[in-house]
Formats: C-alpha cells, sequence, structure tokens
C-alpha cells in the first residue's frame, strides 16, 4: 500500500491560506487592525515564548467566534470556489496522478479543515486539518484537535494509517511544520513544486501587499504620534509598530521561510540600515522644504525598493 501525505498551505498553494481567508471574510482594514493587535504575541510566538497553536487559536477566536457555523462554512466554500488560483498546478497534478494510481491520499494541514476541504471537492483525498468546537451552532473560538503541525502531523497520519509496517509513505511539505512528517516518510520531498522564476514574480508582488500594509501603519502612527513627538520619534514609533508586523508577515507570507535565529538576526539588521536610511532622508526632506506631514512619502520611494532586496538577502541566502 502506497500513501501520500501533502502539506496545504506553501505546499500545494502558493501562500498562507489563513491569512487569504481572513482578509477574504473580513476585509483588509479589519485584517490589519486585527494583526495589529496581535502583532505583540505573534513576536514573542517567533522568539519562542508563546505557543503557536494558542496564537492561532487566539487570532481566529477574535476573527470568528460567534460566528454561524452555517455561514462559516459558505464562506469557506465560496472562498474555495473563488481562489482556486492560489493552487499550484504542478502540485494538484501530483495529487490527482496519486489518485489514480490507487494511493491513498492525504491532506495534512495545520490550516481549519473547513476551508481545506472544499478545494478538493470531487477528489478522493482524506483531510487532515486543525478542526473547531461548534456550540449551538456557533464557533466558540476553540480547537477541538492540536494544531496540525510538527509531530502532530505524524500523530494524525498514525491515526488513520496503521501499522506502519504496512504501507510506503511519499510526503510533500515545505515548512520546519512539515519537518517531522518528512523525516518520518520513506521519502520526503522539501518544496517540491515550486518554479523559481514564477516564485520570484509572486515574492514581489507579496513583498508589495505585505510592504504596502506595513507602510500604511507607519505613517499611520507617525501621522499620530506627530502630534506630541518630533519627526524623528514619531518615524521611530511608527517604525516598531510596523516592523513587529512586517516580520511575521515577511517570513510567513512573503518570503514563507523558517523562522530561527539566523533569519530573525538577518532581519533586525536590514531593517536597522533600513531605519537609518529612513532616518537620515526623512530629515533631508524636511531640510530641503518639504512639510513634515508629508516627508515620508519621497522618503517611503527610496527605501522600499531597497529594504526588500536587503530582506530578501538575508532571508534568502
Amino acid at each position: 500500500m502506497r500513501i501520500e501525505a501533502f502539506d496545504f498551505d506553501g505546499t500545494l498553494t502558493d501562500r498562507d491560506t489563513l491569512l487569504e481567508f481572513i482578509r477574504y471574510t473580513n476585509g483588509n482594514a479589519s485584517f490589519v487592525l486585527g494583526f495589529l493587535l496581535f502583532s505583540p504575541l505573534l513576536i514573542l510566538m517567533k522568539i519562542h515564548l508563546y505557543p503557536n497553536w494558542k496564537v492561532k487559536q487566539r487570532i481566529f477566536s477574535y476573527f470568528y467566534r460567534g460566528c454561524s457555523i452555517v455561514d462559516f462554512n459558505r464562506y469557506c466554500i465560496d472562498f474555495a470556489a473563488d481562489k482556486k488560483y492560489l493552487l499550484r498546478k504542478e502540485g494538484m497534478s501530483t495529487v490527482q496522478k496519486a489518485i489514480k494510481e490507487g494511493a491513498k491520499v492525504l491532506i495534512v494541514s495545520a490550516s481549519i479543515d473547513n476551508w481545506v476541504k472544499p478545494f478538493f471537492e470531487g477528489l478522493e483525498v482524506t483531510v487532515l486539518g486543525t478542526k473547531i468546537d461548534i456550540k449551538d451552532g456557533l464557533i466558540t473560538g476553540r480547537f477541538l484537535t492540536k494544531n496540525c503541525y510538527g509531530i502532530e502531523k505524524v500523530n494524525r497520519i498514525n491515526a488513520v494509517c496503521q501499522p506502519r509496517a504496512d504501507y510506503t509513505l511519499l510526503a510533500y511539505g515545505d515548512s520546519c511544520g512539515d519537518k517531522e512528517m518528512l523525516e518520518y516518510a520513506d521519502k520526503g520531498y522539501y518544496k517540491p513544486f515550486r518554479k523559481k522564476d514564477n516564485n520570484n514574480i509572486h515574492e514581489i508582488k507579496r513583498f508589495l501587499i505585505v510592504g504596502g500594509i506595513a507602510t500604511i501603519i507607519q505613517f499611520t502612527v507617525y501621522r499620530l504620534f506627530l502630534y506630541i513627538l518630533n519627526p524623528t520619534l514619531a518615524n521611530t514609533v511608527g517604525y516598531l509598530v510596523s516592523f513587529m508586523f512586517n516580520f511575521y508577515a515577511s517570513t510567513k507570507y512573503t518570503f514563507n521561510v523558517e523562522t530561527n535565529t539566523k533569519h530573525g538576526l538577518g532581519f533586525a539588521f536590514s531593517h536597522l540600515i533600513n531605519y537609518l536610511m529612513q532616518t537620515g532622508l526623512l530629515n533631508l526632506f524636511i531640510w530641503v522644504g518639504v512639510s513634515k506631514n508629508w516627508a515620508q512619502i519621497p522618503m517611503f520611494c527610496i527605501c522600499v525598493p531597497t529594504n526588500f532586496v536587503l530582506v530578501r538577502f538575508f532571508l534568502k541566502r
């Protein structure tokens, strides 16, 4: 017997669907506000001082607690129908080929299985995702199962496929959350469905989205603090708030890389350079006569593309 286990986010899709689902159902403004609210916890999670599953549950609860499960499932079906382009063609071809050859196909994902399942409508696959708690037809905001991440992926496979000696396991993943599953498999494939050129284009698009949100956050905080601080200090406060969002989004969404000390230090160093550039250019533009209310605009025009090159270098090397 052959079993093929596929991670979903980043492996069969080209981005994290949790972020996309929240944006799809709540809009960009609520998305930014929510993640700004949870940015301290996200930073603690990244330095391993707060559990991954607990942060995810709190974010999920913030957006969906009290939502009717009927409405939620309708959102999930509509999301899958409207976002088919998120699926990697080569990955889905591999899934379909495995089914035709008689293999048992598992989709092993940390995402909520309610929105993962509709992506595979009509295909004989088993989705092993994170399950949510429902009471009186409403979402409680709690998870019924452990977050399907790390060793939990192996546990979930073992729960439906025993004994291990009776089957050959092929596994496909793309992140540190898939490490245990890939090592457990007879053959593991890491980032198997990515085409470099297309990925570079997608990275630029994702950087523009994340950079745009981070810039809005920084500019908004800057304008608010101008009432009580000088431009340099106001920009510093805005930069720090924006940085917390930017680090999480850049590692998980833009470049989709493992969060570790090397990447964290590289990201911090690149933003130190960017901050110094911003400070110098901001004061330069004010000095030559640009209003302090708008001096950030030409500053961003120079610093944003420079920052993309720096961040990509430190996160992808």
